[in-house]
């Protein structure tokens, strides 16, 4: 971890002229949870782009944290990150993002004192975490996941968060409009 908290080497704030940075915003396992720095794949799209790239200077920057969703990396830009004024931010998406999202919910979530709120748990989830009998039951008979949606609902939670995530997307590209100017690309992983 670096001093801004993201899984990178220190980057200077002072952007050379024949830099273009790469600002990567990705959670642990967008990034390669366990992968050494050198060989994760922002590290080798840095590398191939600067071999093709003859008059500029690509520097990736990864915006790195475990557990984060695309509404903690659109805090993580706005308040840490756009300092470094990348000229193309890339927002890697993965299942987890969309689980990440259903337990925490949106940007309702952060408080405007800066702290973050999550929703509540179900009030079925004191029995839940006791009963072995009631989890075979949920998830084994009547199919419903560990966040105790039934198989109806899972597909309307999926879908709600990503809505959401789109939202956070659009975040981003308004403090794109506001900031340096960089382009956005989003990186869906699959699993």
């Amino acid at each position: 971890m670096n001093g801004e908290g993201v899984s990178d080497i220190e980057q200077s704030v002072e952007k050379k002229p024949d830099d273009f940075r790469i600002l990567v915003l990705v959670d642990s396992k967008a990034k390669g949870h366990g992968a050494t720095f050198d060989s994760t794949w922002m590290q080798y799209l840095g590398r191939s782009l600067n071999k093709q790239l003859k008059a500029k200077r690509v520097v990736p920057i990864v915006g790195g944290v475990a557990g984060s969703d695309p509404f903690y990396e659109y805090q993580l830009l706005k308040q840490r990150l756009i300092k470094y004024k990348p000229d193309v931010v890339i927002i890697a998406i993965n299942e987890t993002d969309v689980k990440d999202v259903k337990v925490r919910g949106g940007m309702e979530r952060f408080l405007p004192d800066g702290k973050v709120k999550f929703n509540d748990a179900p009030e079925i989830e004191k029995y839940f975490e006791k009963s072995f009998l009631l989890r075979f039951i949920m998830l084994e008979l009547l199919q419903y996941d560990w966040l105790y949606h039934s198989s109806e609902r899972q597909e309307i939670e999926n879908q709600l968060a990503l809505e959401l995530i789109g939202d956070a997307i659009i975040e981003i590209r308004d403090l794109q409009e506001v900031s340096s100017g960089f382009d956005i690309v989003v990186v869906l992983h699959p699993m």
